[in-house]
């Protein structure tokens, strides 16, 4: 029940019934649902943008795992708390985790796990401006996404490898990536991410006023669902937008509302 209002973007309601899990499974002894469902709480805080709760929870899980040895709930917790510490800018942090997780998931062949890893490991190296590696990690999660048939693990992976494109000025390519991840986007049903992506490619094609239709679509999705950590992102991409459309005032506010968020939830390297 839980997983389904975590789906649906219900939150509160997914935590309250996590922790009656929680509950339960320490009542029975149950040390692995335990943990499962600690890290469950993690991830949503994560989302929710509180990452000092987020890691609280997550690094229970790891503990749980680490006691009972089950190496599959360790290596997601690795890639949670690799993935939470990616978020707070803590990067050599977050890679020593997400490295955790790559070498237990490719132990045990843990594909779908793997491919997270080498997604995460290539969004650090993106932050930590190594353009190249975060191409190489990405297209590896790319492999691995096409490989086993997951359709929006690979339009994330095209969207990645988009945006490093950006970073490395070669906008056609980027938008030849983009174009992909939006085509499988829309295919899957997933509104939010196909707005970004058009907004991301019209963006990087000068073309702002598209940009800017496209990403307040998103932003509406992102406040809808209560994803603070998305809200923050769109609220500062339309902030860039406006300032490329000379509307200082309004770049400003947007960029102050960015900032509000991120200073809330503790995001320090937003």
């Amino acid at each position: 029940m839980a997983s389904i209002y975590r789906q649906h973007y219900r939150y509160p309601k997914a935590v309250e019934l996590y922790e009656k899990a929680i509950k339960i499974a320490k009542e029975m002894g149950d040390r692995k649902n335990e943990a499962y469902a600690n890290n469950k709480v993690g991830t949503i805080y994560y989302h929710l943008g509180d990452y000092g709760k987020g890691k609280e929870y997550l690094e229970k899980a790891l503990a749980i795992t680490v006691q009972v040895n089950d190496k599959e709930g360790r290596a997601s917790s690795y890639g949670d708390l690799g993935a939470a510490y990616l978020s707070l800018g803590q990067f050599d942090k977050a890679k020593e985790y997400l490295e955790k997780a790559h070498a237990i998931r490719i132990q045990i062949g843990d594909k779908g796990g793997d491919a997270s890893s080498y997604e995460n490991l290539g969004t650090v190296f993106q932050y930590l401006g190594q353009h190249d590696k975060a191409k190489e990690y990405h297209e590896q999660a790319l492999a691995i996404r096409q490989q086993t048939g997951d359709k929006n693990g690979e339009a994330n992976s095209f969207g990645n490898i988009g945006t490093v494109f950006i970073s490395l000025g070669q906008y056609d390519k980027a938008k030849e990536y983009l174009e992909k991840a939006l085509a499988i986007k829309i295919q899957i049903g997933d509104k939010a991410s196909s707005y970004r992506s058009l907004g991301t490619v019209f963006q990087s094609l000068g073309q702002y006023e598209k940009a800017k239709e496209y990403l307040e679509k998103a932003l509406v999705i992102e406040i809808q669902t209560g994803n603070k950590n998305g809200e923050a992102s769109w609220y500062g991409r339309l902030g860039t937008v406006f300032q490329s459309l000379g509307q200082l005032h309004k770049a400003k506010e947007y960029h102050e509302k960015a900032l509000a968020i991120k200073i809330h939830t503790g995001d320090k390297n937003g």
